[in-house]
């Protein structure tokens, strides 16, 4: 298991001191970045033109961590299925108590084509572990019920190094559809994020969705679905 020591930091947190979750998000993909990179798995992915995306993601929150609050994150490799990596994580505070679990599914497509690629493990040395009460697949999220809420075009400041919008740019906009007072009496329990397909810049998307008695938002561009978001409280 891979872990690091954390203090949460005042561009991590929301209007009422908590950590925002497009900064949870933040914090996990670093650490994954970080420990791939130790293992020596980065740079074979650099050299072969590979890279790391996300298609699916759950987490659990019983608490979210405060500013100033001092955290352990740790994440680990779940058993691999065909080219699907899951990755777990856990933020664990000073008195080992379980803040957040989360699950990630990580697959890997090459750069040019796209396409998904199965690691060969004679040249990708994967390990994986389970710990108890971890968190299984996501599921699909369903919904028939979503109205146009907003359009946004996707900026230069929204792509990543894969070259396309970051996985933590969805949340931010879906919690810019909410004011801070309406943020500051909600209680997150449970966020599932599903990514269908990716966006560039100058991208179109509209967004849809509903905010009661969950909040539920899809994003789609040209007619092309590229993300579902459903948070409960």
């Amino acid at each position: 298991m891979y872990y690091k020591n954390i203090v949460i930091s005042s561009s991590e947190v929301d209007a009422s001191y908590r950590l925002k979750l497009s900064s949870l998000f933040k914090l996990t993909q670093d650490i994954s970045v970080e420990e791939v990179e130790h293992l020596g798995l980065g740079k074979i992915c650099r050299e072969k033109g590979y890279l790391w995306i996300i298609t699916r993601l759950e987490l659990q929150i019983n608490r979210l961590p405060n500013y100033l609050e001092e955290v352990t994150l740790k994440t680990y490799p779940g058993k691999n299925r065909s080219y699907i990596y899951p990755r777990h994580y856990l933020f664990v505070d000073k008195n080992g108590e379980v803040l957040i679990k989360m699950i990630a599914l990580w697959f890997i497509i090459d750069a040019t084509s796209r396409k998904p690629i199965v690691l060969d493990e004679k040249t990708f040395p994967l390990y994986n572990e389970s710990v108890e009460n971890e968190l299984g697949y996501p599921k699909r999220i369903v919904s028939t019920q979503a109205e146009v809420l907003e359009e946004r075009k996707v900026r230069s400041t929204d792509i990543d190094l894969n070259q396309h919008m970051n996985n933590t740019r969805y949340i931010d906009m879906v919690f810019d559809l909410f004011s801070n007072e309406e943020l500051k009496k909600k209680n997150f329990r449970r966020v599932i994020v599903n990514y269908s397909s990716e966006l560039y810049e100058n991208d179109i998307l509209t967004l849809k969705g509903y905010k009661t008695p969950q909040i539920y938002v899809e994003g789609s561009s040209s007619g092309k679905r590229a993300f579902e978001i459903l948070i409960e409280e």
